[in-house]
């Protein structure tokens, strides 16, 4: 994947750690993504189709999605970590929206999927030409995936 197309994510994710998030962020990339109990996937359609998984360790997107929304962990529950993490997804895809190359009017995000499931795995995400990266925050580790695929 040509790097244009991945910085914008990489800045978002790191926009949303260090601002919304209030933590510190350490990128790896190709490293060993750690266990996803809970993610968040949203597309981008456009002259460029990308798709992008954020992936957490339950006890990450507690920690993350209490940050969020100011809240104690004890008070996240299913309901609140699903749509805290689809939020920080569409938080991320629509930070790197516009800084996208080609992006134009047209650019559409898609509503976030969440998945909460012990130790899940995305299917679409072990294709080739997918990339990972591992983020490490103070709060704790988690992934970033994406893909893209210019349209011809």
């Amino acid at each position: 994947m040509e790097t244009e197309y991945l910085k914008p994510f990489v800045d978002g994710v790191r926009e949303l750690v260090s601002t919304m998030l209030q933590s510190n962020c350490d990128i790896s990339v190709g490293e060993d993504s750690p266990i996803a109990d809970v993610s968040g996937v949203i597309s981008l359609s456009g002259e460029t189709a990308v798709q992008l998984a954020l992936s957490f360790p339950r006890q990450t997107a507690t920690k993350m999605v209490a940050q969020l929304l100011a809240l104690e962990e004890s008070e996240v529950d299913d309901a609140i970590l699903g749509d805290g993490v689809g939020e920080m997804a569409n938080i991320v895809a629509g930070m790197a929206k516009g800084r996208l190359p080609n992006n134009n009017e047209r650019t559409q995000l898609s509503l976030p999927s969440v998945v909460v499931s012990q130790g899940h795995e995305l299917s679409l995400f072990r294709a080739t030409g997918v990339v990972h990266m591992r983020l490490t925050t103070d709060l704790g580790d988690f992934s970033l995936r994406v893909c893209a695929r210019p349209r011809h």
